[in-house]
């Protein structure tokens, strides 16, 4: 048996399919906090992971458009500012569209 199925079974009541923690956003800042000490990552904030998302979209060649309805930005302003694009990631897109 997994080791989370047999976390969840070991709570009494609870079946397989029931979360091991409830999602909220304390438990997940928790979690999140707790994984980066595991990891030794220092400085790292769970929001920084909604820039990284957001230029990675871009990068892979998803429209604007498209990648405001994945992050939520309801601006070009806002999409632009969260959008870190690295030189690789601009030279293969630039690449991908035959330039």
């Amino acid at each position: 048996m997994p080791v989370c199925k047999q976390q969840i079974a070991s709570r009494g009541k609870s079946k397989p399919t029931d979360p091991i923690v409830d999602v909220h956003k304390d438990n997940i800042s928790r979690i999140f906090k707790w994984a980066c000490e595991a990891a030794e990552i220092e400085g790292l904030r769970f929001h920084d992971l909604r820039h990284e998302a957001t230029s990675r979209l871009v990068e892979a060649g998803i429209p604007i458009p498209i990648a405001m309805t994945f992050t939520g930005h309801t601006t070009l302003q806002m999409i632009d500012r969260y959008t870190h694009l690295t030189h690789q990631g601009q030279a293969e897109a630039i690449e991908r569209a035959g330039l």
